[in-house]
């Protein structure tokens, strides 16, 4: 046997060993957030941990909860996407309704990333819901 293919054996049993070892540390959370992770790359949408502030952006997750912010005169409603890799926080400004948005629904949003109050938020995102 060559040299190249008993290396490339080994990686395959290496390769084998690591997702079998992966499976049985890993917890269901974890192995959901790189299942999102992988699905949105595919999608050809950004990792939350790589986006920068101020850029324009277009990501996927799941809506993990949904507010309203009766402040004053001005409301929004406001819901947190998840993507596996971090939050962000969207606001529609003067809604109280969005159809479609609620917890546990999968969306992929369009927007430019800022801080609000030290989040990272996406004002009035453009956004397709996703089947589950």
């Amino acid at each position: 046997m060559s040299r190249t293919a008993s290396t490339s054996a080994e990686r395959s049993r290496r390769g084998a060993l690591g997702r079998l070892v992966r499976r049985f540390t890993t917890t269901e959370g974890q192995t959901q957030a790189e299942a999102m992770q992988e699905e949105a790359m595919s999608a050809g949408c950004a990792s939350l941990s790589h986006c920068r502030m101020r850029e324009q952006v277009r990501v996927r997750g799941v809506i993990s909860q949904v507010t309203l912010n009766p402040r004053g005169v001005n409301r929004w409603l406001e819901a947190i996407l998840d993507d596996g890799s971090g939050e962000v926080t969207l606001i529609w400004m003067g809604r109280r309704i969005v159809r479609g948005i609620e917890p546990g629904r999968k969306l992929e949003v369009e927007g430019r990333l800022t801080l609000f109050e030290g989040r990272p938020t996406i004002y009035n995102p453009k956004y397709s819901l996703l089947n589950l």
